[in-house]
């Protein structure tokens, strides 16, 4: 007879739940790189780690261009 792990939890607990708090854990993380990545801080601490950066300043933000690489497929 197999040893179940599983035989603990209660019902509610299923599939549905787990992949559920996965995919709130990633939104959390999610939203905090975000707001590192908006903020205008020089140095961010949270929960033992530390990041010294330096920010664009306010005019420097309409000078901004985004490049973007197409890959080509093998042919």
């Amino acid at each position: 007879m197999e040893d179940n792990n599983c035989n603990h939890l209660p019902d509610w607990v299923n599939s549905g739940f787990v992949l559920t708090l996965i995919g709130l854990g990633g939104v959390c993380c999610g939203s905090f790189l975000l707001f590192i990545l908006k903020s205008r801080c020089y140095e961010i601490r949270c929960c033992g780690i530390k990041c010294l950066r330096t920010p664009l300043v306010g005019s420097d933000l309409e000078n901004v261009t985004i490049e973007t690489q197409t890959r080509q497929s093998p042919i």
